[in-house]
């Protein structure tokens, strides 16, 4: 179950670093640059705000779930329960601190390599060909903060799922006025909960494939460039 929450994190984490990578190979000149680059250089602060504002809901499900969550037969932060009152308890798992942490403690390495990342491609000076080279750079930061939001999204995603889950069980005894059933204190929520989950699914896929298109595009267009300057491609048959 751990993997559910921790593969989308992971593998944003690995795009990231990719992503990083120049695409090619920098040569030529430089041009003096008197402004200092900084993270938004190459950014509208909009990304680094809807990453801000993605990370602050996880920690704050992450918290909220692990604070409801007690610990399992093997002491694992992993259970939550049900008072039914004189006729016992009733159990089920949720996404306790067990889970939380682990995939916390790769939220903190994601969003750093991806501040890294915008600060590794920020860095070094423009090109002489300084409007091809800011536009490039645009895109990589742009590439970077869409796969890191959508991998978080998807993580947050599974969460919200998971919680539906644990918010739609309820337990049954039997009192002196006949069957009792009682639900969690959230039962309300697992209808929002799973259309909360959807959507931000839905959201997460729709960065990775937009990056994945833009990406598909602009080497397209890099193979048309490069086959149009081609030595042969001015001669006649």
């Amino acid at each position: 179950m751990m993997t559910l929450f921790t593969v989308p994190i992971v593998a944003g984490l690995i795009s990231v670093v990719v992503l990083t990578v120049p695409v090619e190979r920098r040569s030529g000149g430089r041009t003096a640059e008197l402004h200092r680059r900084t993270l938004t250089s190459f950014s509208k602060g909009g990304w680094f705000l809807t990453l801000a504002a993605t990370v602050v809901l996880t920690v704050a499900v992450a918290v909220w779930a692990g604070r409801a969550s007690v610990p399992d037969d093997q002491g694992r932060y992993t259970m939550y329960w049900i008072d039914l009152g004189p006729g016992g308890s009733m159990g089920s798992s949720i996404y306790g601190w067990h889970f939380s942490v682990p995939s916390l403690a790769l939220v903190a390495l994601l969003v750093t390599a991806t501040l890294l990342a915008a600060g590794l491609i920020a860095r070094p000076p423009l090109a002489q060909d300084r409007e091809n080279d800011v536009a490039v750079r645009r895109w990589r930061t742009r590439n970077v903060m869409a796969m890191a939001t959508g991998a978080l999204l998807l993580h947050l995603a599974r969460v919200v799922n998971s919680l539906a889950g644990t918010a739609g069980i309820y337990g049954q005894t039997q009192t002196g006025q006949g069957l009792f059933t009682k639900g969690t204190p959230f039962a309300g929520l697992e209808g929002p909960l799973r259309v909360a989950a959807d959507a931000l699914e839905v959201c997460g896929w729709f960065f990775w494939f937009a990056v994945l298109f833009i990406a598909l595009r602009a080497s397209a267009q890099t193979r048309d460039n490069s086959r149009s300057r081609a030595p042969w491609s001015s001669r006649s048959s």
